[in-house]
């Protein structure tokens, strides 16, 4: 559980997978104004599937590096594109794989 403000800098190395499951509390985890996203971890075969789903809950993902196999996307400053997502004090992540 993580209870806040908000977060300048979400960092996720974890597998495509997870980072999808996890997806939807991004909002709430970052600063409304001026919070940055990085999402490593992800094969570069899986980096589209990502930035589609990251597009699908309103986020624009770009692609910011690659090294060999691994990719990394950039989530841009602010909150995503849908304005209406709330910001609860307090979440909790229930992903099991």
């Amino acid at each position: 559980m993580w209870v806040g403000s908000g977060a300048d800098v979400l960092l996720c190395n974890i597998l495509a997978p997870v980072i999808m499951e996890l997806a939807t509390d991004f909002a709430q985890l970052l600063k409304p104004a001026g919070g940055r996203g990085w999402l490593s971890g992800l094969l570069r075969s899986q980096a589209d599937a990502v930035q589609e789903h990251r597009a699908g809950l309103g986020w624009r993902a770009a692609l910011a590096a690659t090294q060999q196999d691994w990719a990394l996307l950039g989530l841009p400053l602010g909150l995503p594109l849908k304005s209406s997502l709330g910001r609860p004090a307090a979440i909790s992540s229930t992903y099991q794989p």
